[in-house]
């Protein structure tokens, strides 16, 4: 009976483990997309920036000369009592 008992029993034949494989490296890669945005925020900023020293540049007072003849005119009308 014993050996009637082991003849029923089939065994699940598990293959060998395969040998592991060199891992994938990636390669980089480069969006045009990506590219294109950071271009055109340097872009951007470089027109920020220049547009900022003109600002600060007409800020900046400068005196005029006054010219001879306005000032006559100005000095007469006072005079005038206007």
């Amino acid at each position: 009976m014993h050996g009637a008992m082991t003849d029923n029993h089939h065994f699940i034949q598990i293959p060998p483990r395969p040998e592991p494989k060199p891992c994938t490296k990636a390669e980089p890669f480069q969006l045009e997309s990506l590219v294109r945005h950071e271009e055109e925020m340097q872009r951007e900023m470089q027109e920020r920036e220049r547009k900022e020293k003109e600002e600060a540049q007409m800020r900046i007072f400068r005196a005029q000369p006054v010219l001879k003849e306005y000032a006559m005119r100005k000095n007469s009308k006072l005079s005038n009592g206007y």
